[in-house]
């Protein structure tokens, strides 16, 4: 990609793609090699377009923006679908970082040759930061490795040096530095073809055994975790229970179905926005010694106004368990996350309902009203330094609130809540009177 210091996978470049796939599938060659000229292979999406693309489906009226998502993500679905049925050997020779798209396209790839370099890196870092992944992740990954070797991949953000790549099978060689290149193209000499090992004849999942008693566990102690408050690996679940019983077609299908969905909520955009962008920020500002005055003792004053808004709530007649299991809903810090059945979660069936949160729909009751007083109350201790502080700080100040103070990491930080409350209009209140 010119005039990046890395690739990453903008529009232009998805386009870029498909030509190439539109000439390479009639080409009188014998292979093609996917490398970089750069020191990193591909870092993944471009997420300033993905913000500029966030904002185009909100833009438009809920029924179109589905669609709308569909038709601006799905195109390198094809391309990788094309490419990796064209009958040609593909190998990727990767030098350096393959981080989320840039993984998938080498997934797409027949043969991945990974130099070892310490820098050297394969992951899917999408769902930690709110997102999943959108150019088949969900449904390669798994069937070359396996579920439960895929499962920490596609939740956590696991990265794999390139020894643990080649000791998975998501790399099948490892070479010195400079020496990809030659590698990869003695692979394709050898290949007069090629295809997917998913689909060739008997074909099964290296665990199809014991994968669906492992996701089914791993689901269960994911939502145990986290409440059920974010909505992507949910996603990336539902992807992997029906999609890797179905074609390789029909589970790209419902990837795409799940990311549209999932694009239409807010917590991908706040989550980038605080766990990534401001991440970057804070820790610059902090090397350079110049974070905001006062964001070291937002914490405090954070614990005060939760202490506040709950006192407050239990001379409004909450009793003390009612209190505690909405905290613990909510995921501040501090307290454990809840396993409580009777409170509402976040569906598989309502993941494209809109963009509320489980405390703000009708039927909610009186654990939703609490939720609502204790996240308005919450975001509130931060208005004054929102108020002093310019827009360029803010993102780090919603990082630092959710690593450093406790703030509940969905939410996208009490900054995000605070633009939320003024722009979503939202119930804002900030008591429960007796």
């Amino acid at each position: 990609m010119a005039g990046s210091p890395v690739n990453v996978l903008s529009q232009a470049t998805i386009g870029e793609i498909g030509r190439v796939v539109d000439w390479f599938e009639t080409a009188d060659v014998r292979g093609l090699i996917l490398r970089s000229a750069k020191q990193v292979f591909c870092a993944g999406g471009d997420l300033g377009e993905l913000g500029a693309a966030y904002d185009r489906i909100h833009a438009l009226p809920p029924p179109e923006r589905a669609a709308a998502a569909r038709a601006h993500f799905a195109p390198m679905n094809a391309h990788l679908l094309r490419l990796e049925r064209c009958g040609k050997p593909v190998t990727a020779a990767i030098a350096g970082l393959a981080l989320g798209g840039g993984c998938e396209l080498a997934l797409a790839a027949h043969h991945r040759v990974l130099v070892d370099v310490p820098s050297a890196a394969l992951g899917l870092p999408e769902v930690p930061i709110g997102l999943m992944p959108g150019a088949g992740g969900t449904q390669r990954l798994p069937r070359l490795i396996g579920v439960e070797v895929a499962l920490p991949i596609l939740l956590d953000g696991v990265n794999l040096s390139s020894t643990r790549a080649l000791e998975t099978g998501i790399a099948d060689e490892l070479v010195t530095p400079g020496a990809e290149i030659e590698a990869a193209r003695a692979w394709v000499l050898k290949n007069a073809s090629a295809a997917q090992p998913w689909t060739r004849p008997g074909w099964m999942l290296p665990d199809a055994d014991s994968w669906r008693a492992t996701l089914t566990s791993v689901q269960e102690a994911m939502l145990s975790r986290t409440g059920g408050n974010f909505p992507a690996p949910i996603a990336v679940f539902e992807c992997l229970d029906k999609g890797l019983t179905a074609s390789i077609d029909e589970g790209i299908a419902l990837e795409i179905e799940a990311f549209a969905a999932l694009i239409q909520r807010p917590e991908p955009r706040n989550m980038i926005r605080a766990l990534f962008v401001g991440a970057q920020d804070y820790g610059k500002r902090r090397k350079a010694d110049s974070l905001p005055s006062g964001i070291d003792a937002m914490g405090d004053a954070l614990a005060n106004m939760l202490t506040a808004a709950g006192s407050g709530l239990l001379v409004a007649g909450i009793s003390p368990e009612t209190l505690e299991r909405v905290r613990q809903r909510l995921g501040f810090a501090n307290t454990p996350p809840s396993t409580d059945s009777t409170l509402p979660r976040w569906s598989n069936d309502e993941r494209a309902a809109g963009e509320d949160y489980w405390f703000e729909r009708a039927g909610a009751g009186p654990e939703g009203r609490i939720a609502r007083v204790l996240m308005n109350a919450a975001a509130a201790a931060y208005r004054p330094l929102r108020q002093a502080l310019p827009e360029r700080d803010h993102a780090l100040v919603d990082h630092a609130a959710i690593r450093f103070h406790g703030f509940p990491a969905w939410s996208g930080g009490p900054i995000a809540w605070l633009e939320r409350l003024e722009h979503a209009n939202p119930s804002s209140e900030t008591e429960i009177r007796p």
